[in-house]
Formats: C-alpha cells, structure tokens, sequence
C-alpha cells in the first residue's frame, strides 16, 4: 500500500520523513520519528532515532494476545515483522535496520483503530471538533472528521480550542455551536440508517454507547 510521509531532514537513519500515514498497507497504519521534536537541541539521542510503529488492524488481529501480558515472543516478532516492514517502506535495507536496532517494546492496543467516524454536516462539514455553546460542552478526538490518526487527534483539538476561543470572546446570545447534528458514519459505505445526532445522546458525553465491533486491535512498536 502506498504511505503518505511528511517531510524531515535525514537524522542518520536514513529516512527522509518524519510521519508517514499508510493506506492499505498489509502491515503499517502509519510510523512517527518520535526524535524529531528533539532535531536541534543539544543530546539529541547520540544519533539514535526514536521511531513508533502503528500495525494495520489486520496484523493487529492476526497476532491478538491478552494485552496485560504480551508473550516476549510475540513482542520480538511482533517487532522483527514490524521494522522489516516499515524498512521496505523506507526504501532500507532490512537487515541493517534490524541489527540498528538497541531497545523496543511492542504493546497491543485493544481499541486503537475506530471503524467509525463522527462527521460534521452542512455548513459544518469539515470541522473536527463537537461545540455546544450555549452549555459550554465540547469534544474532541482522532475518531471525529478524518481517519484516526496522531494528527487527526491534534487537529481536532485545534479545532475545539478554536470554538472554546471565540465563545469567550463573543456575547452569549451570539455564540455559535458546531456540528451537533454531526453523523458517526462508517468510511467507505453508507451513512448508518440508525446514526443518532449528537444532539441526542448529548447526555452521554463522555460514554458513548460503543459497540465492541466498532473497534479494531492494533499492535504499536
């Protein structure tokens, strides 16, 4: 499947991006230079690069174990798979990154990959964030107006620091609420028939009803 990278100097590893998010990539759902936040600072890691690995929810099923209690054999292949995958992506060679590697920890992460999506509607569309303004309620999370991801999560909290924001600087009565007829939809099929709008479960803010098939497992390195 092909990636999409976000630009980075080369740390010495090698790779020529920072974050790559991965579509239909039998292994990968996306890699982050963790390092990068450090680039320019002084014991920048003696040279070594921090890299987290997020599996596809195929490969995190396929190798599903009790997540309190990861089998150190499932970790080591779990990570030997992993970063020969994400060095065939790299365009590296597999088996330098394998000897290059020092210290990791792989990590099943139950509910990492939501299969649905909350999308804003309307003049809405496109905002990544839920506003009541007139209660002064907002949500925020990967899972609402694009695929899950570390920057869908920083985007949608942009987005909800934006509406908190304004609210504080306009007159009650003119405060304006966003997306709260906004639809869970499911990416790449119909809009659910029984979607409710935010409106109507507003009250359960903070535990949404969650079905347990909504949900992929995910193995992050």
């Amino acid at each position: 499947g092909g990636g999409v990278g976000k630009g980075g100097a080369d740390d010495g590893s090698g790779v020529q991006f920072d974050a790559a998010l991965f579509e239909n990539h039998p292994q990968l759902s996306s890699a982050v230079n963790c390092s990068a936040k450090l680039r320019g600072e002084s014991g920048n890691n003696g040279g070594l690069s921090v890299w987290t690995l997020l599996s596809s929810a195929a490969f995190g099923k396929r190798f599903k174990v009790p997540q309190e209690a990861v089998p150190r054999e499932v970790a080591q292949d779990v990570v030997r798979r992993l970063a020969t995958a994400f060095a065939r992506t790299a365009g590296l060679k597999e088996k330098s990154v394998l000897r290059a590697v020092v210290a990791e920890r792989a990590q099943l992460w139950g509910a990492a990959l939501p299969l649905n999506e909350l999308r804003a509607r309307g003049a809405d569309a496109g905002r990544r964030c839920v506003w009541d303004a007139q209660q002064s309620v907002g949500v925020c999370g990967d899972w609402i107006g694009a695929r899950a991801s570390i920057e869908s999560a920083a985007l949608s909290g942009l987005d909800l620091a934006e509406c908190i924001f304004d609210s504080m600087n306009t007159p009650y009565e003119k405060r304006r609420s966003v997306a709260l007829d906004a639809r869970f939809v499911v990416p790449g099929a119909a809009e659910h028939r029984d979607s409710k709008s935010v409106e109507n479960v507003a009250s359960a803010i903070g535990s949404f009803d969650v079905n347990s098939s909504a949900q992929q497992e995910s193995a992050v390195v």
